[in-house]
C-alpha cells in the first residue's frame, strides 16, 4: 500500500471520457489525528494484473486537517517518463472524512502510477503518492475468486502445475462484504483467466456485475461455481439458471468412497479412505451436461461437475465446496481443475449475442 501523510504534465482525460457512470466514492470509517491527511492507494486489483489491462484504482483520502474541493490525478509512469492520459477525478473531501474513490485506468507499459489530491488547482500534498507495477506474466492464470476465505484456492496450483509447470497462478479475492467493490466495466474482467463463486453471497453481487459475468462468459470466460456447504446459499438464487443446474440436499460420505463414484480407479488416487467430507446433489438443466470423469453411473451422487456452454465460455458447477479440502488430493480432481482452466485457453473467437437467465 502507498501512502502520503500531511503534516510535470500530460494530456489529462476524466473518468467521464472513459465511460459515462459515476465513479465509486463511498465514506469509511476511522479518521486520521488532527491536522493530517492521508492518502493510501489501496492493494486490490493493483498489485495482480496483466500488462495492458483495464485495472479499477480505489484511494482512501483520510482528511482531518481542511476542507478540500478539487480533484484526484493518476498518472501511469514508464521508467520516470509520464504517460498520456491522465486520470482526472473531481473530489469533494471535508475535513472530518474519511472515503474511497475509484477510478479505471489502463497499465499498458507502465512501472508505476503517481497519485496526486489537489486542493483546488493547488496539490494538497508535498509529494504524490507512488507505487510500484509488477505485472504477471502473460500467460500466468489469473483467478477472482468470490470467497470469504480466498486462500482456500490455493490448491488451484497443482492444476496449473499439472497442465505447465512454467505457468504461474495468481487470485484476487473479494469476501462476502466486499462484492460492492466488482468492477463496473466489462474490460476489467478479460484479463482473469476464471471467475469463481463460493463461500459467498450471490444475492450481495449487484445486478449490474450480474450481466457483466454472463459477459465475461460469452466471451470466452470461465466462471465456476464451489457448491458443497455452500448450497444453501445458491439453491433458489440467480446462479441456478446461471449454471444450467438445479441444487439438491446436501450429503456426507467418505471421500475414497466418493472418489470411487465419481472418478475413474487411476484418477481416484490420492483420495483419503476414513476422511468424511460433504458435496451437494447437483442435477444438469437443459443445456448443461455432467463432465466426464470416467466414474461410475450413479445418478446425483455420482456427478461431481457439471458444464453448461454459453457463447464462446463455459459455467461449470462443482459439487464439493473449497473449505472442506474435499478431494484436494485426489489426481481427478486437480485433473477436472486443469480442464476448466482449459477451456478458457481454448475459446473460441467470441459470440456477441446477449443471452439472459
Amino acid at each position: 500500500r502507498a501512502r502520503t501523510a500531511v503534516l510535470g504534465r500530460a494530456f489529462v482525460l476524466t473518468l467521464g471520457l472513459l465511460w459515462p457512470a459515476p465513479c465509486l466514492a463511498q465514506q469509511e470509517a476511522g479518521l486520521p489525528p488532527e491536522g493530517q491527511l492521508l492518502v493510501d492507494v489501496l492493494p486490490q486489483f493493483v498489485t495482480t494484473f496483466r500488462e495492458d489491462s483495464w485495472v479499477p484504482v480505489d484511494v482512501l483520502v483520510g482528511n482531518n486537517k481542511q476542507d478540500i474541493s478539487g480533484s484526484l490525478e493518476i498518472t501511469m509512469i514508464n521508467v520516470e517518463e509520464p504517460q498520456s492520459p491522465v486520470y482526472r477525478l473531481p473530489v469533494e473531501s471535508p475535513k472530518g472524512s474519511r472515503k474511497r474513490f475509484r477510478m479505471y485506468c489502463n497499465f499498458s507499459k507502465a512501472t508505476s502510477l503517481r497519485v496526486m489530491l489537489y486542493n483546488g488547482k493547488r496539490p494538497a500534498l508535498p509529494d504524490p503518492v507512488r507505487l510500484t507495477l509488477r505485472p504477471i506474466e502473460t500467460n500466468d492464470v489469473l483467478a477472482l475468486i468470490l470467497d470469504d476465505e480466498p486462500a482456500d484456492y490455493g490448491f488451484v496450483f497443482n492444476a496449473v502445475q499439472h497442465m505447465n509447470p512454467g505457468l504461474g497462478y495468481h487470485r484476487e479475492g473479494l469476501r462476502s462484504t466486499e462484492l460492492s467493490q466488482l468492477p463496473e466495466y466489462p474490460q476489467c474482467y478479460d484479463p482473469f483467466t476464471m471467475i469463481v463463486l463460493g463461500r459467498t453471497d450471490p444475492e450481495g453481487i449487484p445486478v449490474r456485475q450480474r450481466e457483466l459475468l454472463l459477459r465475461y462468459v460469452e466471451h470466452g470466460g470461465i466462471v465456476v461455481l464451489c457448491v458443497g456447504e455452500n448450497a444453501a446459499r445458491f439453491k433458489g438464487t440467480w446462479v441456478e439458471p446461471f449454471a444450467g443446474v438445479t441444487i439438491g440436499e446436501v450429503a456426507a460420505t467418505d471421500e475414497r468412497a466418493y472418489a470411487e463414484r465419481v472418478f475413474d480407479a487411476d484418477l481416484a488416487r490420492g483420495a483419503r479412505e476414513g476422511k468424511s467430507i460433504v458435496y451437494a446433489r447437483v442435477t444438469p438443466s437443459e443445456g448443461s451436461y455432467v463432465q466426464d470423469l470416467g466414474g461410475n453411473a450413479g445418478g446425483a451422487d455420482a456427478i461431481l461437475a457439471t458444464i453448461r456452454p454459453i457463447g464462446s465460455g463455459h459455467v461449470a458447477t462443482i459439487a464439493v465446496d473449497a473449505a472442506g479440502k474435499a478431494l484436494h488430493g485426489a489426481a481427478g480432481f486437480t485433473e477436472l481443475w486443469s480442464n476448466l482452466i482449459a477451456l478458457r485457453e481454448e475459446a473460441a473467437e467470441p459470440h456477441y449475442e446477449f443471452a439472459s437467465w
